[in-house]
């Protein structure tokens, strides 16, 4: 017996549907899973003076934060947290080192020592090579915001 061609639509949509259940629910699959950054509320804001401009900037002041950044963020996850972008506050000058896993926005981050900008890095969105300078602050902002970072510049928090 020979099925009608459209008769193979259901058993289609049931393979999708299948594959789809098995990609939401398996623990195989969980890394691949965007979680919503709902964390982005709960976070601290600064002022953050560059170059005589405030900005509202979410405050990255512990490991938790540091670690979990703008992961899985986007642009519109800022606008509504009211911030440009996330400022990394760490307890002194060091190495610090940055990668994009998980971030699927490209952004500019900028190092920053003793209130100047000591470097500026136009970061890949999901890349996995870090990028290490020396900071006490570093600065993440969306590539696509008119927010001028040139390294030199004096970049000053206020509390």
């Amino acid at each position: 017996m020979r099925l009608n061609k459209h008769a193979y639509w259901p058993i289609a949509a049931a393979l999708v549907l299948a594959a789809a259940a098995i990609f939401t629910y398996h623990p195989y699959f969980a890394h691949a899973r965007i979680s919503e950054p709902a964390y982005l509320g709960s976070l601290p804001r600064g002022t953050i003076t560059i170059s005589s401009q405030q900005y509202t900037v979410l405050l990255a002041l512990d490991g938790s934060a540091w670690q979990q950044g703008l992961m899985n963020a986007s642009e519109s996850d800022l606008l509504q947290s009211g911030a440009i972008g996330m400022l990394f506050v760490f307890p002194s000058n060091s190495v610090r080192c940055f990668w994009m896993e998980n971030t699927p926005m490209q952004l500019r981050q900028a190092w920053i020592a003793n209130n100047i900008m000591a470097y500026v890095y136009n970061a890949t969105p999901y890349s996995t090579a870090s990028v290490c300078h020396y900071g006490d602050y570093v600065l993440e902002v969306p590539a696509s915001y008119n927010i001028t970072l040139h390294a030199g510049s004096r970049a000053t928090l206020q509390n």
